[in-house]
């Protein structure tokens, strides 16, 4: 019996309050307002991002750039050797082969992927309703 009121209260409080969600529109402005303002955003030409994977005990450094006309680069330092992965001119997807240690064209498929990727530089939400 106890569980039957509890129940019914909790029923009638959840219908009495009032739902406050937000609209997507409201995070997203909001989300823009907290990273420095969409305008800021906007202005942003290119990005580099520096990381160090650790594996096995032994440090690894990466090094990613993006720039805003959809070039890309990846660069990993491994034991003394610069290795390129994800290298996008913009038109045409590289990679090293680590068996042969030379530059390979992806093949189309990746290389359409790519190119759809660079449209959501820098975030995917910047003029979100005019890319659907």
């Amino acid at each position: 019996m106890k569980t039957l009121k509890l129940l019914l209260a909790v029923l009638i409080i959840s219908f009495t309050s009032q739902i406050n969600a937000q609209t997507a529109d409201e995070v997203i402005s909001t989300y823009f307002e907290n990273v420095g303002g969409l305008e800021n955003i906007k202005k942003v030409e290119g990005i580099k991002m520096t990381a160090k994977v650790n594996n096995g005990g032994m440090e690894i450094p990466i090094d990613i750039t993006q720039l805003k006309n959809g070039k890309q680069m990846t660069v990993i330092n491994f034991q003394g050797k610069e290795i390129k992965q994800g290298v996008f001119d913009g038109e045409t997807l590289w990679s090293t082969n680590f068996q042969t240690m030379k530059a390979e064209k992806s093949d189309a498929e990746a290389t359409a992927n790519m190119k759809l990727n660079t449209n959501d530089f820098l975030d995917p939400f910047i003029d979100y309703k005019f890319s659907t």
